[in-house]
């Protein structure tokens, strides 16, 4: 199949595709999400963003087979960039943090040297930096929420809230 016929496709319709074995489909959907998933980790990390961001894609590939369909697969695929974002943060804070801890803890209490040179312009870097002193899961909510856009139904499924 040709990649410009899928680019028409809907999500869920792509995902079928690729668990079915059709790459064209999966490249469909990286490209479609890679530059959320690249702001996701970029207002997070000062280096190593695009690590990141492709070990979110490898972990999608290999866990395509979990995803149910009861919220979108962006929501499933930010729901992944989560959990890598954690792991990343717990290697780096080397003090066995859990999730919980990490999810209430700031970014710059957790990454002191994160960077906010992708931003040109001041409003956008005050914003940046704001976003940074809250704790983590609200800052994943309020991103995931306004710039991702993403539902409330999807983001209590992501964050796992009863």
């Amino acid at each position: 199949m040709m990649v410009g016929f899928h680019s028409m496709s809907s999500d869920a319709d792509l995902v079928t595709e690729w668990r079915n074995g059709d790459s064209d489909a999966g490249e469909v959907l990286i490209e479609r999400h890679y530059d959320a998933i690249v702001r996701f980790f970029r207002t997070k990390t000062d280096h190593g963003a695009e690590d990141l961001v492709q070990r979110t894609f490898l972990v999608c590939s290999e866990k395509l087979h979990t995803y149910g369909g009861v919220a979108s697969f962006r929501a499933f695929l930010f729901g992944i960039a989560r959990n890598v974002l954690f792991e990343h943060l717990r290697a780096r804070t080397r003090d066995g943090r859990p999730d919980a801890a990490l999810g209430a803890s700031a970014i710059v209490d957790l990454a002191p040297g994160v960077s906010t040179l992708a931003f040109r312009r001041a409003e956008q870097r005050s914003l940046v930096d704001a976003l940074q002193r809250i704790p983590l899961e609200l800052q994943l909510v309020v991103e995931l929420y306004y710039w991702e856009e993403l539902g409330i139904d999807e983001l209590v499924q992501l964050l796992e809230i009863p």
